[in-house]
């Protein structure tokens, strides 16, 4: 059946570059482009992260595809492009929704594919990065044929989500053969394969100068702000509606913490309890994305988050105390990799639904708190691009 549906995909994308009159094209516009595949929620912040490594000169002209359900990214991207007047976005559809059953995603990653077929005859990119889910699994294979049919000598880039600590994500399983180069986060997703090759984690910026190994008392833990609660692009009302309850809001209020911020994604609760506790002492905000995302972190005292490689990280890197809930019902529970192991490194705190409230008492009252965070520098991947231009 698998190989069927590629046989087909491939069928029809060739037909597509054929309909588009490609064969009888020259590419009249040298000048570099490089297509930016972003695949929303933490997948985007690992992207950004990455390209602020180069010179995005180095990229030459930048076309940036996004699904046309992301909502989210497109202000990421004009936060990253400060200052360009004109950005080059791609909307595709999306070939597989977070949940969606792998049966059901082959039809809509054919439909992807066409749609992404006229993409890549569009661009005619020098150069593909792609990271993440499969948003770009059609718009790396299509630009695959269009190099396999000699219509262009474009090189493929699949970074791996830094989630995937012991298991590589569908993505990258199926697209290893068709791409240049597979940068992995974790050294135990090396193969054989000369094209994964070992980034380092996902780059990030010093928070501070030097990080002490523990923090011991009697530096106290910050609750003069307010709490961050996060769920990313996905639906997670089950921890919303844990944590909407008078009790719940009067415990951060008793600790200390002037108020809550809630991201909600998708989901479909509605908060009602914790709108009935806010007041000018204790204020209580309910958004369904968060589009200054970097300030909020910042300003927080404490985030509460599911466990989202972007929410992960961008939490560590600006030093706030960060406690995990994990999505349970996402597909193959894809998030648990992720939340052990930096639980087990002793950067992060996880809980469950029912213990939430315990953890966030525990973290108050604890004598040493979780490791900072330590800044790294992804120059594997910096010196791989920098290479295609030299």
């Amino acid at each position: 059946m698998m190989l069927l549906s590629w046989l087909l995909i491939f069928i029809l994308c060739f037909l597509g570059l054929w309909i588009t009159g490609c064969f009888d094209k020259h590419k009249a516009d040298e000048r570099r482009k490089t297509i930016i595949v972003l695949g929303s929620g933490g997948h985007t912040a690992e992207m950004l992260k990455f390209l602020k490594t180069l010179k995005v000169e180095l990229l030459g002209e930048r076309v940036y595809v996004i699904a046309g359900s992301d909502i989210g990214s497109l202000s990421k991207i004009m936060e990253f492009e400060n200052g360009v007047e004109h950005l080059n976005i791609e909307y595709i559809p999306r070939s597989r929704e977070v949940g969606q059953s792998y049966f059901t995603s082959v039809f809509t990653t054919l439909y992807s594919m066409l749609y992404c077929t006229l993409v890549i005859e569009k661009v005619a990119p020098d150069l593909v990065i792609a990271n993440g889910p499969g948003t770009c699994l059609p718009i790396l294979f299509c630009a695959w044929i269009h190099k396999t049919l000699g219509l262009s000598r474009c090189k493929l880039v699949l970074l791996e989500s830094y989630a995937c600590v012991k298991n590589r994500s569908l993505t990258g399983r199926l697209m290893l053969p068709f791409v240049d180069k597979y940068f992995v986060q974790w050294p135990s997703l090396l193969s054989t394969s000369s094209k994964v090759v070992y980034s380092g984690r996902v780059p990030i910026s010093a928070f501070r100068e030097k990080f002490p190994r523990r923090v011991e008392k009697p530096r106290t833990l910050d609750t003069s702000s307010y709490v961050l609660v996060v769920v990313g692009s996905t639906n997670f009302d089950n921890l919303i509606r844990s944590i909407d309850t008078e009790e719940f809001a009067r415990k951060l209020h008793a600790i200390g913490y002037n108020g809550i911020k809630i991201q909600v994604g998708t989901g479909t609760y509605q908060v009602t309890a914790l709108h009935s506790f806010s007041s000018s002492k204790f204020q209580v905000e309910i958004h369904k994305f968060i589009f200054d995302w970097e300030y909020k972190v910042r300003s927080a005292s404490l985030v509460i988050g599911h466990s989202g490689a972007g929410t992960i990280l961008d939490a560590l890197e600006f030093g706030k105390p960060l406690i995990v809930v994990e999505n349970e019902c996402l597909m193959n529970r894809h998030q648990s990799e992720i939340t052990g192991m930096m639980r087990d490194l002793g950067y992060i705190v996880s809980s469950d639904l029912n213990h939430l409230v315990d953890e966030i008492e525990q973290l108050c009252k604890a004598t040493t708190y979780c490791l900072q965070f330590p800044k790294t520098e992804s120059g594997v991947f910096r010196d791989y691009i920098e290479s295609l231009y030299k």
